[in-house]
């Protein structure tokens, strides 16, 4: 069975060992080697073998946003509500843009409404009883600086960085939204990552039928990563291992959508991972 070994080096000093290098350690524009060393079966170690790098730019968060009123109907505007904006990991400045799409079947084809890019808000004369209005709220940087490291080619400063963005939907019309509250959170270290088991309460004011997805995300460098999705009104908990980080807070997020189309978005506080195997995170509003 072979063995390996790896360490990460800046300006000639080791910073690191291990396979992974965090996040916390780099900044943009900064050179960086990996070493790496394999042993056999025998115990013999072999040459170290390196590869050069540099730490480019990082895109901008991924924000969350709400639309308003919810639930909505055809005589009023449509306004969005900035939960959490976007930051830039590399403290560079963040502008945003807004992009709209109107469904008339329920989801299956979204029409981007290019008249009202760059608006937070849509008049009630462009929304009908029985539409789907979507909003995608996309942070950028628009004027990414340019690499200073020699022999890394250059951002145009017309370029857009973009992150993930942000995103909601409403039903327009007679629609009671669905419900979903967090219940109990239970996690614990594991040798491969954490095992979570998660419990809450949803239903539908109209007794639709509705989905469930569950998502994690730190708010960092990770957007809205998968844990379980499209789950029936009869699964009210989630137990599984994921590959969630363990040396900063995060988040679980649901999202819930009902047979009309409605759909409510659901964080829960943060979740502060402990340092000892088998203990539990506390949760934190």
């Amino acid at each position: 069975m072979v063995e390996y070994r790896f360490e990460w080096e800046r300006d000639g000093q080791k910073q690191a060992e291990g396979p992974e290098l965090s996040p916390d350690l780099t900044a943009k524009n900064q050179q960086w080697r990996a070493r790496a060393w394999a042993r056999d079966e025998h115990g013999l170690w072999g040459a170290a073998g390196s590869h050069p790098f540099v730490i480019l730019n990082s895109p901008p968060t991924q924000p969350f946003v709400e639309i308003k009123p919810q639930p909505a109907s055809p005589d009023q505007d449509l306004i969005v509500d900035v939960q959490i904006y976007s930051t830039d990991p590399d403290g560079d400045p963040v502008e945003y843009d807004f992009d709209w799409f109107k469904s008339t079947d329920g989801g299956q084809r979204w029409i981007h409404k290019i008249e009202l890019n760059g608006s937070p808000q849509v008049s009630n004369l462009f929304i009908s009883a029985g539409e789907l209005w979507q909003v995608q709220f996309t942070h950028f940087e628009a004027n990414a600086s340019l690499s200073t490291v020699p022999g890394v080619s250059t951002v145009a400063k017309t370029n857009r960085i973009k992150g993930l963005y942000g995103f909601d939907w409403v039903y327009i019309g007679e629609n009671a939204p669905p419900t979903f509250q967090f219940d109990a959170i239970e996690s614990a270290r594991a040798p491969t990552g954490v095992t979570l088991n998660v419990y809450w309460t949803a239903a539908d004011g109209n007794d639709h039928d509705y989905r469930v997805s569950l998502y994690w995300t730190d708010r960092m460098f990770s957007g809205l990563v998968p844990l379980s999705e499209d789950m029936t009104p009869d699964q009210t908990s989630f137990s599984g291992l994921a590959a969630i980080p363990t040396d900063r807070p995060v988040y679980l997020h649901a999202l819930v959508e009902d047979a009309k189309g409605a759909l409510i978005q659901v964080g829960s506080g943060a979740l502060q991972p402990t340092n000892r195997a088998g203990a539990s995170w506390p949760l934190y509003d």
